[in-house]
């Protein structure tokens, strides 16, 4: 995972942040929702405080009584966090063998960058997704920045039959691939 932005890449432009977490699947099951919820409650600073397979029905965030909604019934866990920093997430309860956690923080401020690095940096480090995109989206975004977030919208079955939607500037690879892309011949 790169290391955080510093106050040089002007946070106060950052108005939202996106991270997509690919994990292998499936995740139909109570274990497996159990084992991504606990994953996402596992850090005070950034765990939700919502929780429901309806999205309009905010109940307060039980990692135990989503995993089983989700395991059993029809849906996938929606998840909010009502406090700095605040997002909003979703968990795709699949039988497919690649599965998508997504991630969209708003209200985003220069306070929010530390909490929310190193909150998907120990997301990333329990549950080893083979691949993550972890994008800014900038109040007044130039080409670039509009390009960095091409592929932010792929889901879990587009990425099994087409592999990821590509390398960008916060794009996050296993150990095991950097360690074999940084050898010289």
């Amino acid at each position: 995972m790169p290391s955080a932005p510093t106050k040089n890449a002007n946070s106060s432009n950052i108005a939202e942040v996106y991270a997509v977490l690919f994990v292998n699947g499936p995740t139909k099951s109570v274990a497996a929702q159990s084992a991504i919820l606990d994953a996402l409650a596992s850090d005070p600073e950034t765990a939700p405080t919502n929780g429901s397979l309806n999205d309009r029905k905010r109940a307060p965030f039980s990692s135990v009584t989503l995993a089983a909604d989700a395991g059993t019934k029809i849906g996938s866990p929606i998840f909010w966090r009502m406090k700095s920093p605040k997002y909003w997430g979703m968990v795709d309860a699949s039988p497919q063998p690649i599965a998508r956690i997504l991630l969209k923080y708003e209200d985003f401020g220069p306070r929010a960058i530390r909490p929310v690095w190193s909150g998907v940096a120990r997301l990333v480090d329990r549950l080893q997704p083979g691949y993550v995109l972890l994008h800014f989206r900038w109040i007044n975004p130039i080409r670039d920045h509009a390009a960095s977030m091409n592929g932010m919208a792929t889901k879990a079955l587009e990425y099994s039959r087409s592999a990821p939607p590509g390398v960008f500037a916060c794009t996050w690879f296993r150990p095991e691939l950097v360690a074999r892309s940084a050898r010289r011949p």
